[in-house]
């Protein structure tokens, strides 16, 4: 079970860190990639941004952080931050027993512009989500996992290829498992998109994913039934809406291609994502979010498909 690795550590002093510097650690060893900014707001007060930065510094001078620069691209000096060799020991020391991966500096330095803002836009899914769990009362996230994470038992979906049994690994960006404060209960299926994927390619990788969910090996992987598979797309303003609407309409056209499929169009969530950490809080808050079949927006946690109770288990598919 992956958890939120930065809530109530051991304020463990080794190798000369505070417990900033280690839940600093933590963090970038959990999520791999995150900007500053990132960082920021969820270890440090408001005022601290300049703190943060300096905090930073130290960890990459000295080696427990790598950090890369997405400057070629954007032209604005932004920095992502990820886990060097000597914070990979550091974390081992500390009892962090599955901390096994660090950025080598030559893989980092080639590392793409595309696969790198990919990457931090799933930490940032994932530090604008705790955010807003800390902000809002009742809210609880039960579980967390990353697809770095699952890659080494990633969850599998058997298939046949050339007359022999080879399953094949389905694994999202991200999955959470959400409480609410009604005691209602919501696993998020999370994909970030950046419009790298053809249509060809999306359909593929989505029937994958429904028969994932229809074979049994959903649940017996996650541990529950519930489901929402939400899409956020990155990049410009514009690209991004255009982006998430391409998306629904391939996904109508695959629920069209069975009439008993488009009673699972509840079941999907679109949605653009931006940068700033801040407006993210609408995701979670605000109809900003769309669905296959219907022009109208609705919120994140508005309809339920196989809604749980407290004690995980099956009840009404109606909405809330």
């Amino acid at each position: 079970m992956a958890m939120d690795k930065t809530a109530k550590q051991p304020r463990v002093k080794r190798r000369g860190l505070n417990h900033t510097q280690e839940q600093i650690l933590l963090l970038v060893s959990e999520l791999r990639f995150l900007t500053r900014k990132a960082i920021w707001r969820l270890l440090f007060s408001l005022g601290s941004y300049t703190h943060a930065g300096e905090t930073l510094h130290t960890l990459v001078a000295n080696g427990y952080l790598l950090r890369v620069s997405l400057t070629r691209a954007r032209g604005n000096g932004e920095f992502i931050y990820t886990l060097g060799r000597i914070g990979a020991l550091t974390l081992r020391e500390l009892g962090v027993e599955e901390t096994v991966w660090w950025a080598r500096p030559y893989e980092l330095s080639q590392a793409s512009f595309s696969l790198l803002t990919h990457n931090s836009a799933i930490g940032l899914f994932h530090i604008a989500l705790r955010l807003f769990v800390r902000e809002h009362d009742g809210y609880e996230i039960i579980e967390s996992r990353t697809c770095y994470q699952m890659e080494r038992r990633p969850p599998r979906l058997p298939t046949i290829r050339e007359g022999r049994q080879a399953p094949s690994a389905v694994i999202p960006d991200s999955w959470v498992h959400v409480k609410l404060p009604d005691g209602r209960r919501f696993a998020l299926w999370i994909e970030i998109d950046q419009g790298t994927e053809s249509k060809t390619k999306y359909l593929t990788l989505l029937r994958e994913r429904l028969s994932l969910i229809w074979s049994g090996q959903y649940e017996q992987y996650f541990g529950t039934p519930s489901v929402q598979m939400c899409y956020l797309t990155i990049g410009t303003s514009e690209y991004r809406l255009a982006r998430a609407r391409t998306l629904r309409t391939w996904t109508e056209e695959l629920l069209n291609e069975n009439g008993r499929l488009t009673a699972w169009a509840h079941v999907f969530r679109f949605a653009s994502m931006g940068e700033d950490i801040d407006d993210m809080r609408a995701l979670f808050t605000k109809p900003v979010w769309t669905q296959p079949f219907s022009p109208d927006p609705v919120c994140l946690f508005e309809t339920l498909q196989q809604q749980e109770d407290e004690d995980g288990n099956k009840v009404s598919t109606s909405k809330s």
